[in-house]
């Protein structure tokens, strides 16, 4: 889709507010291509239509779990920190479910209900929200359903202990090539989550990525093409081709992890987290001691950020399974996605 200067397109007018990159009919096109590569996925992926209620409610935590936990919102802080303090003319705000309590505390039982409800008739929130700089922000996790649709990318958030290149450093020993090209660094996605991130999708109609934080650098991709290139053949038969997985860890649920080649390479962890000690002391006795996780700074590849939020509505028209692994495109166009931008905050 073409663009003037002042961010009209040529094909349909423009959302109001803070949505003003795309066109409803980019966002519905998004919608449909989205709806499409679901329906492609392989059996392994596809989920039967979840019940009512939730079934068996988890009546503990895991220290695992809780680190897990900690490790994901210090991903989600570093990616907001990163994107308000650099990305010139877009701000992220934080969207998703940010609930303290944990299985075995009092109120986990109503709290873990009323997320399952949400799930299955509204979808999975993302962690955060990008919108244009410029007009006053919705205020962070109390985004209204009108100003949803006028975000322009919604970003889920996931964080790893990986360091991607003392990964590549070591499997690219002659010694360990073997082993290495089995196991790559990767994007993953549970089959349940597909769905329901598809539910929010199809209400919501902004254009959704996920985006890996690792211990030295951040990955991120359009969901759109991940699912695109699950059910690509030529994909499927190549070297990195996409590994559907039932982990026990994952209560044997299909999980499918695609190589972070299929992104691009968004940020570089410039500072390192610093560490502290948490001790909690559960209900019935149990008491929980873990490592949480503060501080660290990312640097963000600007050009990388605007071609990923060009790419959500396709306005470039493409996806990463056109620019080829890691390797992300239209320069000039992520110039241009900056500047109007940039501009549209000094208004």
């Amino acid at each position: 889709m073409a663009l003037d200067a002042a961010g009209a397109g040529r094909h349909g007018q423009l959302g109001p507010g803070l949505g003003g990159f795309f066109t409803v009919a980019d966002r519905e096109k998004y919608v449909r291509e989205f709806t499409r590569a679901v329906a492609a996925l392989p059996d392994a992926l596809q989920t039967p239509e979840p019940p009512e209620h939730p079934g068996k409610i988890p009546n503990q935590a895991t220290t695992s779990f809780i680190v897990n936990l900690e490790q994901g919102r210090w991903g989600e802080a570093i990616v907001a920190d990163m994107i308000n303090g650099q990305a010139d003319g877009l701000s992220a705000v934080a969207y998703g479910q940010d609930s303290d309590i944990i299985a075995g505390e009092p109120g986990f039982e109503e709290h873990y209900a009323r997320h399952y409800r949400e799930l299955i008739t509204e979808g999975k929130r993302s962690d955060l929200l990008l919108f244009v700089s410029g007009g006053q922000l919705p205020e962070p996790r109390a985004v209204p359903d009108g100003a949803v649709r006028e975000a322009v990318a919604a970003l889920e958030v996931r964080s790893s202990a990986q360091n991607v290149a003392n990964y590549y450093e070591h499997y690219s020993r002659p010694e360990n090539r073997a082993a290495g090209s089995q196991y790559n660094l990767s994007f993953t996605m549970k089959a349940e989550d597909i769905r329901h991130v598809h539910t929010w999708v199809r209400r919501r109609h902004v254009p959704h990525f996920y985006v890996q934080v690792f211990d030295d650098c951040v990955y991120a991709a359009n969901t759109l093409d991940l699912l695109r290139a699950v059910s690509d053949p030529a994909v499927r038969a190549g070297r990195r081709k996409p590994t559907v997985k039932r982990a026990k860890d994952n209560h044997f649920k299909s999980t499918v992890m695609l190589d972070i080649a299929y992104g691009v390479r968004l940020g570089e962890i410039v500072e390192e987290a610093g560490t502290k000690p948490i001790t909690r002391r559960m209900p019935a006795g149990k008491v929980l001691r873990y490592v949480g996780l503060y501080g660290g700074k990312a640097q963000l590849d600007r050009p990388a950020l605007a071609a990923l939020v060009a790419d959500g509505a396709h306005v470039a028209g493409a996806g990463a399974l056109d620019r080829g692994p890691g390797r992300p495109g239209g320069s000039a166009l992520q110039e241009k996605l900056l500047e109007r931008a940039a501009k549209a905050r000094q208004r």
